[in-house]
């Protein structure tokens, strides 16, 4: 079987979808890259539909597709769209209309939080849950001997100040006296991420809301001290006990950040444990644990 992912290849979704279309060939399903940041011919988008069974994409990619071209080119039936955030999913509602869904082969979200946001919108069309996964080989890393570093992967931007806020981690940094290394400006692409989490001791999360949490799962196979907000569905994928999960008041989490990383940084046997740990669970979050609930979408 053949498959088309509609995606943008260089940021989180590479990272996503590239895993996907490597595992999923153990299914005997063919995964092909499409880059939504190029305009398709209507002839190569008829072939699209030849050669192609399913095209998978984020709610965002479906969009597209129905604002940018003819109506009927691309068929709804053949979209396996996948909510990764909670705008993602009103992208669709605002748009097309809560029925919508229905008109997908099939529609699933990346986290139990996704789900139940989808619930409190009343959307009749129930989502499958595919977690994310990671390659557990690729990020994986020895744990620093100290706290020193902390680093933030989020996504920044004036547009994004209040859902990402990045300046609470900045925060946090001058008052522990720990240097503060960024991931990227706006996006970067994916394969930069395990050399970033090698060059950090921590990773801080301090978003308002996530869909998932990918960074938090791909520094804990690099053996970085986590910290979050209550966000996605760290805390259950963790089991609360690996990494540490704080409020999302912004006073509550920069107390409680600077009181953990003030510890780890003045115990140094203590942190490390605690990297190990972390790291040792972070084998649970790899795609050979979940593929199968992505299999499943083909069916």
């Amino acid at each position: 079987m053949n498959v088309l992912f509609y995606t943008e290849p260089t940021w989180a979704y590479g990272a996503i979808h590239y895993e996907l279309c490597k595992h999923l060939f153990k299914y005997n399903i063919n995964g092909f890259l499409a880059p939504w940041n190029i305009s398709y011919q209507l002839q190569e988008l008829t072939d699209f539909e030849n050669y192609f069974k399913y095209i998978v994409t984020p709610c965002h990619g479906y969009r597209a597709l129905m604002k940018f071209y003819p109506p009927g080119l691309v068929r709804p039936e053949m979209i396996i769209s996948i909510a990764h955030s909670e705008t993602d999913i009103t992208e669709i509602v605002d748009h097309f209309g809560k029925d919508e869904f229905f008109k997908f082969h099939r529609f699933a979200v990346v986290s139990e939080y996704l789900k139940s946001f989808c619930e409190k919108l009343e959307i009749k069309r129930i989502p499958e849950i595919c977690d994310l996964g990671i390659n557990y080989d690729l990020y994986y890393s020895e744990p620093s001997k100290n706290l020193k570093t902390i680093g933030f992967a989020g996504a920044i931007g004036q547009s994004l100040h209040y859902l990402k806020r990045h300046h609470l981690v900045e925060k946090i940094a001058k008052e522990t006296g720990l240097e503060l290394r960024i991931a990227h400006g706006n996006c970067t692409s994916y394969v930069t991420m395990p050399t970033f989490y090698r060059s950090v001791d921590a990773i801080l999360v301090s978003s308002t809301k996530e869909g998932a949490g990918l960074p938090v799962l791909e520094a804990s196979a690099s053996g970085k001290l986590i910290i979050s907000t209550d966000v996605g569905h760290w805390k259950e994928r963790s089991q609360g006990k690996y990494g540490y999960t704080l409020p999302i008041n912004e006073d509550l989490f920069v107390i409680e950040s600077i009181k953990l990383l003030n510890y780890y940084k003045e115990n140094p046997d203590k942190y490390r444990e605690k990297c190990l740990s972390i790291r040792g669970h972070a084998k649970e979050y790899d795609w050979s644990k979940v593929i199968h609930k992505w299999a499943n979408l083909f069916n």
